[in-house]
């Protein structure tokens, strides 16, 4: 049996959506067309505008795909390979079923208690014991769902948990920072923001990108919404 990646556990879930969708979209196509029957559509007009309507969508795909591409941040790609990473992590320490259960919560825009509860007993279990990276990802995992579950006190104490295994962590850094600003406490964001740009992994145009938050702080003060959590990836939510 091949080993399970990640790659191969997004397919699935794609697939599995698809085979979800299909009824669905079966469904509302006969309460589509039985509604422009009662209201004197011919069937044949009510098709050339479906017709015209599935082209338009399957002609935006590419365009949203290179808008996307454009909106990317040099972050906001190491946002992703950092999740990426701790997916992996996590698929092969536990298993499918236990990443499935995180992933449904990242998929869902509420109630992540659930997920709160799985971090924990991976955080207690011999492999995250045995393992330094995964127990850095867990526990950095952990305060995103401690973050979207409206406890930012919370979340702040699991990234420094995180942080003292990897101080000048730049995802690390840059989420407890964003959590401070939306505190309204600059000096603790500003200190941060300084250990994220000592991360060996960060670029110079990235560490002068922080440097001008440090100095957007300074100078104006914290905001509610941070630098890093705005469009693209929203690490709150998941990738």
């Amino acid at each position: 049996m091949r080993p399970m990646t990640l790659g191969r556990f997004k397919r699935r879930r794609a697939i599995k959506g698809l085979i979800i969708s299909v009824p669905v979209i079966i469904c509302a196509y006969f309460l589509g067309l039985l509604e422009a029957r009662a209201m004197g559509m011919q069937t044949r007009t009510f098709h050339i505008g479906l017709m015209i309507y599935a082209i338009l969508w399957l002609l935006s795909i590419p365009l949203f795909a290179k808008i996307k591409k454009r909106t990317e941040s040099e972050y906001e790609n190491a946002e992703q390979l950092f999740e990426e990473t701790g997916s992996q992590l996590i698929l092969d320490a536990f298993g499918e079923a236990a990443l499935r259960k995180l992933d449904y919560n990242d998929q869902n825009a509420i109630f992540p208690t659930k997920a709160i509860d799985v971090c924990r007993e991976m955080l207690q279990s011999k492999e995250s014991e045995n393992s330094a990276n995964l127990k850095f990802h867990l526990m950095v995992r952990f305060a995103r769902y401690y973050a979207k579950d409206g406890q930012p006190q919370k979340s702040i104490e699991c990234l420094l948990s995180a942080l003292a295994a990897n101080p000048t962590s730049l995802i690390a850094n840059c989420r407890i920072a964003t959590l401070f600003e939306r505190m309204g406490k600059g000096a603790e964001a500003i200190i941060h923001y300084e250990l994220a740009q000592r991360d060996k992994a960060v670029s110079p145009s990235l560490k002068n990108y922080i440097a001008e938050q440090i100095q957007r702080v300074k100078t104006c003060g914290p905001r509610e919404k941070g630098p890093f959590d705005g469009s693209g990836i929203q690490w709150m939510w998941g990738s």
